[in-house]
């Protein structure tokens, strides 16, 4: 387990030595289906990782509190305003609001 968790960090730290220290980006995790797009809420996910690579959650708070948003609006999107969308879309299929 040492020996996974030390190759880990040396991964991460080369990751995060090709960052600028300044950037403090929001992002959101987002999963689109053919009816609607998610955006899921901070308490959803380890946080660690994208908060070590200096990113913050947008969706906090309001109607995140309780899980994931079904049917996120463009306007909600504009509000949040990420820096960086990690997006899934569901099976492939067309998309709602997100398209790959």
């Amino acid at each position: 387990m040492k020996a996974a968790l030390d190759a880990h960090a040396k991964v991460m730290a080369k990751i995060k030595a090709g960052l600028s220290p300044a950037d403090h980006r929001t992002f959101i995790f987002a999963l689109s289906n053919k009816k609607n797009t998610s955006v899921f809420n901070y308490q959803q996910y380890a946080t660690t990782v994208v908060s070590y690579l200096g990113l913050t959650a947008a969706a906090r708070g309001g109607q995140f509190q309780a899980g994931d948003a079904k049917g996120t609006s463009m306007e909600t999107l504009v509000t949040l305003d990420p820096g960086v969308i990690f997006y899934a879309n569901e099976n492939n299929a067309s998309a709602s609001l997100l398209t790959t």
